[in-house]
């Protein structure tokens, strides 16, 4: 056994452990079909080769999806990339090209990522899979968390990286390598001597998230492990975020007058003014209302309105809350 060969399988072998420890947790099935998101690049090929080494027999598809915003041959190396991943991992490839819609609301990452998603989902669906395992590793997770923190996000932006996620019915997002660095899969990578392809819009910093990646790395340099304490700072957040849509679903359901989804004023107006914003949202969305461009001084607006107690109209996303009579009524827009 060549030299580079004994180091890749002791780092496969390494790594393996704890990406099985994290699919056990997340109670991800081993033995059944299982679609991988790849990109071609090192993060999500070291999901794909450490998902066949913790689960031999199952059917693995390593799904890369083309959003028809980068070059063809950039796309074209992405992919040779990926096939190249999915031989090394007994896998087959499946290779989907998406529409972005370019009146869709959202910046163009954001319609990537839904797109994206989405065709993951059909691609799971058609073959049976109830997972799609994701490669997003703890540098994204630091990198997430301080984007949610620029744009003024609150625990909900910063926590929004968890290790499960639903997709849709049946089908959940499952992201094992968390706990493992960027450095980790791009070392595993070379010492296996698998190619992986780099996405060349990933150096231009006008994109906000590549700005704040660059950032990290110059945080680490500065400060070793800063990646890691952020990552369990958001994994804290998280565990706390759950706590927090428990209290806000029950202080929902009390505020609730009879079985409609009107909402007693004088109910909400006892709550701190924190938890009242939470269970406005949360009446919003469960209206049925998207939740998207409902910020927080719309939401804060409405909280304070009722505080003083203040009658109106107010924009909430997709809706309008309307305070009146003492009660906070959500309609939808269009009904």
């Amino acid at each position: 056994m060549r030299r580079a060969d004994a180091d890749g399988e002791n780092q496969l072998a390494g790594l393996a452990e704890r990406f099985g420890r994290a699919c056990e947790f997340l109670r991800v099935p081993l033995d059944g079909p299982l679609v991988v998101a790849c990109s071609g690049g090192a993060d999500s090929a070291a999901a794909l080769l450490l998902t066949r080494r913790v689960a031999p027999h199952a059917e693995l598809i390593a799904c890369y999806v083309d959003h028809a915003i980068r070059p063809p041959a950039s796309i074209a190396r992405d992919i040779a990339a990926v096939r190249a991943q999915a031989r090394a991992a007994n896998a087959s490839v499946h290779v989907s090209r998406v529409s972005l819609g370019g009146k869709a609301a959202g910046s163009p990452e954001e319609r990537a990522r839904t797109a994206r998603y989405r065709e993951l989902a059909a691609v799971a669906a058609r073959s049976g899979a109830g997972y799609v395992i994701c490669g997003h590793q703890q540098d994204d997770v630091a990198e997430t968390s301080l984007l949610a923190l620029a744009r003024g996000s609150g625990i909900d932006g910063v926590a929004a990286m968890r290790p499960l996620r639903m997709l849709a019915d049946g089908l959940t997002l499952a992201r094992p390598l968390l706990w493992a660095t960027k450095l980790q899969c791009r070392e595993l990578l070379r010492a296996l001597r698998i190619p992986v392809s780099e996405d060349e819009t990933n150096a231009d910093t006008r994109i906000p998230r590549n700005a704040v990646r660059n950032f990290v790395a110059q945080i680490e340099e500065v400060l070793p492990g800063a990646s890691r304490g952020m990552s369990r700072s958001a994994a804290l957040l998280s565990d706390d975020k759950e706590l927090l849509d428990v209290l806000t679903a029950a202080t929902w359901q009390r505020s609730r007058i009879g079985d409609s989804h009107m909402l007693s004023a004088t109910a909400l107006r006892r709550l701190p003014i924190a938890l009242a914003r939470r269970v406005i949202r949360h009446a919003t969305m469960m209206s049925g209302a998207s939740l998207r461009g409902f910020s927080f001084e719309h939401c804060n607006a409405i909280a304070t309105a009722i505080k003083e107690k203040r009658g109106g109209r107010y924009h909430a996303g997709s809706a309008t809350v309307v305070l009146s009579a003492g009660k906070l009524a959500v309609m939808r827009d269009g009904d």
